[in-house]
């Protein structure tokens, strides 16, 4: 018999009735929730992620050439937005501070290059560590995940797709 718990169902971005003891598969292809959170004993309002959740993609704005310490918001899974050229990021200055543990993707979503550059320009904290010693340059539809080190002061580069 399956254990049952309190289910909170996301849907854009505002909180749904909460439903209890009812079974959700999350892997439905018809499932049009952005978030499915499960939990015991949690409430809608100050709900907490617990095991797997849906992040929604958030739009990250650059622009062409040179971002720095570009303010990244909540959310786990970032698009970029607005060159109309080639760009590259020096750093990310979360929103509230750098979590330690914090991971993010970036969907470059334009049609030109985007390069992450290694450990230079934007204030230290914010800064990248590519792993190779040099820039890390994705062509369109390319994406990185990044992992935030507290101990390194720094995004570090867990990979990228060209």
């Amino acid at each position: 018999m399956p254990r049952t718990a309190n289910v909170f169902a996301f849907t854009t971005n505002s909180f749904a009735t909460p439903v209890q003891g009812e079974v959700i598969d999350p892997t439905d292809a018809a499932s049009t929730w952005a978030d499915i959170v499960v939990g015991l004993n949690s409430s809608p309002v100050n709900a907490s992620y617990v095991g797997s959740t849906i992040q929604p993609w958030v739009a990250l704005t650059c622009v062409n050439g040179a971002n720095t310490d570009l303010a990244l918001a909540a959310g786990t899974n970032f698009y970029i937005t607005g060159p109309t050229d080639v760009f590259t990021i020096s750093g990310l200055a979360a929103v509230g501070g750098n979590a330690d543990g914090r991971v993010i993707r970036l969907y470059n979503s334009v049609a030109y290059a985007m390069t992450i550059a290694n450990d230079a320009t934007s204030t230290a904290a914010n800064r990248f560590l590519t792993l190779t010693g040099a820039d890390v340059t994705t062509t369109t539809q390319g994406l990185i995940t990044l992992v935030y080190s507290s101990t390194a002061s720094r995004w570090i580069n867990c990979g990228s797709q060209a």
